[in-house]
């Protein structure tokens, strides 16, 4: 996962602050997505937690983490290939 964040954010995995090197066309699209998506791709993304760590710090079961995930990652697939 944390390949797939350094390459949505464009930057090497190491870097300092996740947030300053993120794409403009990224964060727009992040910010297109419902408030559960948002959570759950910058939960994911940014913090590199797991599902199961999402699903107990949003208070949620894990399937419905794992149905967001998928679906706010394919949204923006879309959204950033238009």
């Amino acid at each position: 996962m944390r390949r797939r964040a350094a390459e949505m954010r464009g930057a090497s995995p190491g870097s300092i602050d996740p947030l300053s090197s993120v794409r403009p066309d990224v964060l727009d699209a992040v910010g297109r997505l419902s408030v559960r998506q948002r959570a759950v791709i910058s939960l994911a993304y940014w913090e590199d937690l797991r599902p199961v760590d999402i699903a107990r710090r949003l208070g949620l079961s894990e399937g419905p983490v794992h149905r967001s995930l998928s679906r706010a990652e394919a949204r923006l697939k879309r959204m950033l290939h238009e």
